[in-house]
């Protein structure tokens, strides 16, 4: 992460891993209460790719390409 946007403080949450992953666990835990830890292992990792997915998605909607200011304001959107 901090190569992608030349950011040596660059951490998950700037890229949206960290909501996307807070988001799939609460959603899988309010939805399959008794699942176990791999089920919440794989839920978390599927959220955490959505929310890399969307953020880049959401650089890249302008024309010219997605720059390292752009995922870090999609990021901090997200």
């Amino acid at each position: 992460m901090q190569g992608i946007t030349r950011n040596p403080l660059a951490d998950p949450g700037l890229l949206g891993l960290t909501a996307g992953a807070n988001a799939a666990l609460a959603v899988t835990m309010a939805f399959l209460p008794k699942v176990n830890y791999f089920g919440i292992m794989i839920a978390c990792f599927i959220g955490a790719a959505v929310g890399s997915l969307i953020v880049f998605g959401i650089a890249t909607v302008k024309k010219g390409g997605f720059s390292p200011f752009r995922i870090v304001l999609a990021g901090a959107a997200v």
